[in-house]
């Protein structure tokens, strides 16, 4: 299986952060291959550490 990597984007706009993060290993169907709620998780404590 070809490695593949997921990214977790947020849209850059004027007055918004933005970030890339790559997740080696992860197909591009990510809620169907184990291990997708670490990823999960890390999008959520992002967006509740970002949060206003």
């Amino acid at each position: 299986m070809e490695t593949t990597a997921v990214a977790v984007l947020t849209p850059t706009y004027p007055g918004l952060e933005g970030e890339v993060e790559l997740f080696e290993g992860y197909a591009h169907l990510l809620p169907a291959q184990h291990g997708w709620q670490q990823v999960a998780d890390h999008a959520l404590d992002w967006a509740l550490r970002h949060a206003r």
